[in-house]
């Protein structure tokens, strides 16, 4: 009996070994890289370079607003892209909220310091909070002179005079104010970060990530 069980346990062991894919075959780097490109150039090709091909106006603007968010998540940058970067600046005025945030997020993003004019430019009309508070931070990154961290301050106080207590303006301007001084100051040890946690008696979520992934 004990000679069945043990011929049935090698058996069916046997079984699900031919059963099982190799791991090279479910899992290589040549597939991910193969994905990743094919995905890449579909993004590139048929949601972002179509898109800015149109001429935008009110039926095609929210292509245009989801060809900024797939920039965003993307990181992606081509001179198809600053072409229609270009379209949405010109036309800026006219467009919806939403649509002006996925551009300012999407030059952000990919274009750190390229698009300072335009951005000036913006910012010297800009009466909408949340627009004024990432055209500030995209100049700030530019330029984080107190000269420029002054003229920012002073424009926040003067163009929203009765929206001074707004948690975006008081949070932009705190962080202008002191973000050059914090910046400054050591990183805090694992261990210090993890017994403040535990003296403060909070559930904490820890996110470790590293430069590049793979994926």
């Amino acid at each position: 009996m004990k000679m069945l069980l043990l011929f049935v346990g090698c058996f069916c062991s046997e079984i699900l070994v031919q059963a099982q894919s190799p791991r090279d075959t479910i899992h290589t780097d040549f597939v991910l890289y193969e994905k990743r490109t094919s995905f890449q150039n579909n993004l590139l090709n048929q949601t972002i370079t179509k898109t800015f091909q149109l001429n935008l106006d009110s039926n095609t603007e929210s292509n245009y607003r989801e060809a900024c968010w797939a920039i965003s998540q993307f990181l992606l940058r081509s001179n198809q892209i600053e072409l229609g970067f270009s379209k949405l600046f010109s036309n800026y005025n006219t467009l919806e909220t939403n649509s002006k945030r996925a551009l300012l997020e999407a030059v952000y993003a990919t274009y750190p310091a390229e698009y300072k004019l335009q951005i000036q430019q913006l910012i010297t009309k800009e009466i909408h909070p949340k627009l004024f508070s990432m055209q500030a931070l995209y100049l700030y990154r530019t330029d984080a002179s107190l000269a420029n961290i002054q003229y920012l301050l002073q424009t926040i106080s003067s163009r929203f005079l009765s929206d001074t207590s707004l948690p975006i303006l008081k949070t932009l301007a705190n962080y202008l104010t002191n973000h050059t001084a914090q910046i400054k100051q050591a990183t805090p040890s694992l261990v210090t970060l993890f017994k403040y946690q535990k003296n403060t008696a909070q559930k904490t979520i820890y996110s470790f990530q590293v430069g590049q992934s793979g994926f």
